[in-house]
């Protein structure tokens, strides 16, 4: 992931180096238990923010312009998730933050992101007890009752 983001992008939003960035994924790989605190908590949070920022660019659609018969058309490829209403964020990372909000922001359309089929402006969804999981499998014999916890247990952030 730190590879794809680029290490000088998640400097950035860490306020950290690339030998602490590099320091604590090596803490990290020989010890998954470990719990970030001060810098390695920045570090964390900016790795969750760009991995949120790459998974909404990949699951996302895009358009682009061709041209036709009819002159220049454009095109959609994907899905249009411009209209998505809520996110949720799951997992250690996000639950645990300081700021939730901040990671899952990075999941929505931003000018620099023109022909990124992202959602506009979504409401935002903790999951704090990571129930999310379990709740699709739940919801595929009782969907009722799955999206009664959900609606229970998420906590909307803003």
């Amino acid at each position: 992931m730190v590879e794809e983001a680029g290490l000088e992008r998640i400097c950035v939003e860490s306020g950290a180096t690339k030998d602490e960035i590099n320091s604590w994924i090596k803490s990290c790989s020989k010890n998954p238990e470990i719990l970030p605190t001060g810098l390695e908590q920045n570090i964390d949070e900016a790795m969750a923010g760009e991995a949120i920022r790459i998974s909404a660019a990949r699951h996302c659609g895009f358009t682009e312009t061709t041209f036709s018969t009819i002159g220049e058309v454009l095109i959609q490829t994907g899905k249009d998730l411009t209209g998505v209403k809520y996110i949720i964020g799951t997992g250690g990372s996000v639950t645990n933050s300081r700021s939730p909000i901040n990671i899952l922001k990075k999941s929505v359309y931003v000018q620099s992101d023109i022909n990124l089929l992202k959602p506009i402006s979504p409401e935002f969804l903790l999951d704090k007890k990571n129930c999310f999981a379990a709740m699709g499998l739940l919801g595929r014999l009782e969907p009722e009752i799955a999206l009664n916890i959900m609606k229970k247990e998420f906590v909307e952030i803003n």
